[in-house]
């Protein structure tokens, strides 16, 4: 492993960085001098993708270009014909119709040509014949080679330089044994939990009817995801011992969640969502964002989701019935990882504001019912099990947010690095992922402004600089596609695809009252909201908010299930409160945490505005505010540090909270079992 300074690392890292992604982009084929010829002969250049501004004739159009073949061109283009694809030249050879004539009228999705084997070095002649029937005419042409693996690939090798892979796998291989050498309690539960899973799996009836592969593969994904945040959590937390067992008794809830609850459930968009996954699978494209319901959102969730389906032996072990629930336990390994750095964000601000004391018996208390709030959130065992790039959002933004949390206090380029790239990642898994660069660049903007913060010139030059680069990288890459698509679908959406196509009786009014009233005793009273029944508290922007957070927009069976809704929206009201003296009471001490809070709420106050629809500002987009509201109830506790009664009875409400939330979710699927 080579030894350098961070400054030096970072700086050759982004410098390799720029070289790799600019020789990539010199050797990217291009398509060049693009011409059209109407039905009458009369002839003009375009610019690929090609739409017309107005209905057209009826008739053949010729669409002719050159394009640079290179060789790092994976020998496919997808093309979307308005409206019927009849004939392809290229370099003077016409492709037999056999190759393109299956999906060659299909306006939506289009077809993938490949056409390596009729290409030749360097520039090639390529043209397309369409039929328009009628209305507008044009062509969407693009090259769907994944060049960023080139990028990918291109890393490894600098980074094997510096990376200690050897070091690593004895550190995790010194904790596990530590564990097992002095903690026999933790391991009993562990054993129980694969109990438990084990029962859970063979209690299916038609297990030996579909195969016992696919769980066997769910199980090793699971194990994979205790192995790596258990130990850590033990070893390297505070209050370990206790924190690692309440950690493994929460994950416990959401696998029997996971073998009881259909993979539908809690999710509106399933089927759309597994469309995607099915797509890449078949294709191993990414589809455009017009082709389906869940097509317009960014892809990293599906590629991950079809490459762990693919590495298992899709459709060689296992049929296509079994993807659904491979995908639904990919969710939840993902949501563990979630939980994970969501604790090591909460560790990481205890110890850093020194908030634990030996001196002081409370404190590790009041730490581990914050740790507790974020376990045990009653949605926790909705978002754990659900299909959907949600979850792989929540992840990123944790770590995202983790990163940007440790850079703010340690004041180290390379977690400010990591908070970039993850934040890149997390608007790759979905857009609202461009919050995470919002609270990057305001606490930049923070260091640049308040003297107290002494930072470096040279060093604050060179992080807004790679903000700078990073941001409009991302911003580039993330809407490039569909500004081009507005090329050929001048009606899509950049932010919300299919906004187009929800109900108007999802629809919401946006008035002063709509934001402004919360009515206490109604929302103690309706146990559950919905998106589509205004009595249920929809219109009001806080009510909706908040018991979608617990609950989603969904309805839980019983009574007894409704009564502990109405007790753990009557104990939230009581515990708000205490959120609200905590974050005024260290919002600069803990000015991460502040500015995180407070842009995930205005977020989500203008989506509400600009996108009236009641799921605009359901659970799906308020769970990232969990870690913080968590860490603030905290503060607000820890503000009676001189009156030890009242720190006191505050820490027993938050604790009646904490093992509400965890009943909830236990009685709920010991009711609907």
């Amino acid at each position: 492993m080579l030894r350098v300074k961070n400054v030096v690392f970072w700086t050759v890292f982004v410098g390799y960085s720029i070289l790799v992604l600019l020789l990539i982009e010199n050797f990217k084929t291009n398509i060049s001098e693009s011409t059209i010829t109407h039905p009458r002969g009369k002839k003009e250049i375009i610019r690929l993708p090609y739409n017309s501004d107005m209905d057209g004739e009826k008739g053949q159009y010729s669409y002719r270009f050159y394009f640079n073949n290179s060789f790092l061109f994976s020998g496919s283009l997808h093309i979307i014909p308005d409206d019927c694809l009849t004939e392809i030249t290229i370099n003077g050879k016409q492709l037999p119709k056999s190759a393109f004539f299956s999906n060659s009228c299909n306006c939506f999705n289009g077809l993938y040509l490949d056409i390596d084997n009729y290409l030749r070095k360097g520039e090639n002649s390529i043209e397309f014949t369409i039929d328009n029937k009628q209305g507008r005419y044009g062509v969407y042409v693009k090259d769907i080679t994944f060049y960023e693996k080139y990028f990918l690939l291109a890393l490894i090798p600098f980074f094997l330089l510096f990376l200690r892979i050897k070091v690593l796998f004895i550190s995790l291989l010194n904790k596990l044994t530590l564990i097992f050498q002095n903690n026999q309690g933790l391991i009993l539960l562990l054993l129980f939990e694969f109990y438990m899973l084990l029962q859970c799996i063979l209690s299916r009836r038609f297990l030996f009817v579909k195969g016992i592969y696919e769980y066997v593969y769910i199980v090793i994904l699971l194990i994979i995801a205790l192995t790596l945040t258990i130990p850590k959590i033990y070893c390297n937390f505070h209050c370990g011992k206790r924190l690692s067992i309440m950690f493994a008794f929460s994950v416990a809830i959401f696998i029997i969640y996971l073998f009881n609850i259909p993979e539908s459930a809690f999710s509106y968009d399933y089927n759309g969502h597994m469309q995607y996954i099915q797509y890449i699978l078949e294709r191993r494209h990414v589809p455009v964002a017009s082709g389906g319901w869940s097509f317009y959102h960014p892809s990293l969730y599906y590629l991950c989701a079809s490459f762990v389906l693919q590495i298992a032996g899709y459709r060689d072990f296992f049929v296509s019935e079994a993807v659904p629930k491979i995908s639904q336990a990919l969710s939840l390994v993902i949501f563990i990882f979630y939980l994970y750095y969501s604790l090591k964000t909460i560790d990481l601000f205890y110890r850093q504001n020194k908030l634990i004391s030996r001196k002081d018996s409370m404190s590790p208390k009041i730490y581990l019912l914050v740790a507790g709030v974020v376990m045990f959130w009653t949605s926790n065992a909705i978002c754990s099990i659900r299909v959907g790039n949600d979850i792989m959002f929540d992840l990123l933004y944790a770590v995202s947010f983790y990163f940007t949390v440790k850079w703010w206090y340690m004041r180290r380029i390379e977690h400010f690095v990591l908070a970039l790239t993850f934040a890149a990642l997390c608007v790759w898994a979905k857009t609202n992922g461009l919050i995470a660069f919002g609270v990057i660049g305001l606490l930049l903007v923070f260091v640049g402004i308040i003297p107290q913060l002494n930072r470096r010139s040279v060093q604050y030059l060179f992080k807004l600089v790679l903000y700078i680069v990073v941001f409009s990288s991302t911003l580039y890459f993330s809407f490039y596609d569909k500004l081009e698509m507005n090329k050929v679908h001048s009606d899509n959406k950049l932010i919300v695809g299919n906004v187009g196509g929800l109900s108007e009786s999802l629809k919401v009014y946006n008035t002063t009252e709509n934001f402004l009233v919360l009515n206490p005793v109604k929302f103690v009273e309706i146990p559950f909201t919905s998106s589509f029944d205004d009595n249920k508290g929809r219109q009001f922007f806080w009510f909706y908010l908040l018991k979608t957070s617990m609950f989603g927009e969904f309805r839980f069976d019983g009574i007894f299930i409704s009564w502990m809704a109405r007790g753990l929206s009557l104990l939230l009201l009581a515990v708000i409160p205490i959120f609200v003296l905590g974050i005024f009471s260290s919002f600069r001490e803990a000015l991460p945490i502040s500015v995180n809070i407070c842009l995930l709420l205005l977020s989500m106050i203008l989506f509400r505005i600009f996108y009236p629809y009641s799921c605009s500002n359901d659970f799906r987009y308020i769970y990232p505010t969990v870690v913080p509201f968590a860490i603030f109830i905290g503060k607000g506790i820890e503000a009676f540090d001189t009156q030890k009664w009242l720190r006191s009875f505050l820490s027993i409400i938050l604790f009646i909270f904490v093992v509400f939330c965890g009943l909830f979710q236990i009685m709920n699927i010991v009711i609907n079992m």
